[in-house]
């Protein structure tokens, strides 16, 4: 029985997928309208792009049942010939994640990528907070780095 243990410990841990990158994640009370994050991104220079999508995410199971499905709020955008994408994750309780970042999952991104796209990313937050009023954005935000060294802002 040991022996079998060492191929399954090794099939599991060398079967899992791996995300490296930059990411910043913030978590607030109520999503800002999309005309006013759509706004906030085109007056950043150097977006060549920009779209939204909303999409249905997964329905959280709490105690008293299966709730209504989270709604993914996404923009895509082109950012110095970059593409990338950000979200909103609004749950059934009204409470918001926001997600944003760059990074590539099972490789791991070039390092010119990610500082050059960083001040995009620090950008919007400041755009968000000051012209979206998501108050919270700035404090609250919580910066992971992995394969890659963390850019200054």
């Amino acid at each position: 029985m040991k022996y079998l243990l060492i191929p399954i410990l090794f099939l599991i841990l060398t079967g899992c997928d791996t995300i490296r990158g930059v990411t910043r994640v913030a978590y607030f009370e109520a999503y800002p309208t999309t005309d006013c994050v759509l706004s906030a991104v085109q007056a950043i220079d150097g977006i060549s792009q920009i779209s939204y999508s909303r999409e249905e995410g997964g329905r959280p199971l709490t105690l008293h049942r299966i709730e209504k499905p989270n709604i993914v709020h996404r923009y895509w955008y082109t950012y110095s010939g970059i593409k990338n994408n950000f979200y909103f994750l609004e749950s059934y309780d009204g409470k918001v994640e926001f997600r944003h970042g760059y990074g590539c999952l099972n490789c791991y991104p070039p390092q010119e990528a990610v500082d050059a796209i960083y001040p995009f990313i620090i950008k919007l937050e400041n755009q968000l907070q000051e012209q979206c009023a998501v108050k919270e954005l700035k404090s609250g935000v919580q910066e992971y780095c992995s394969g890659v060294n963390c850019p200054s802002a």
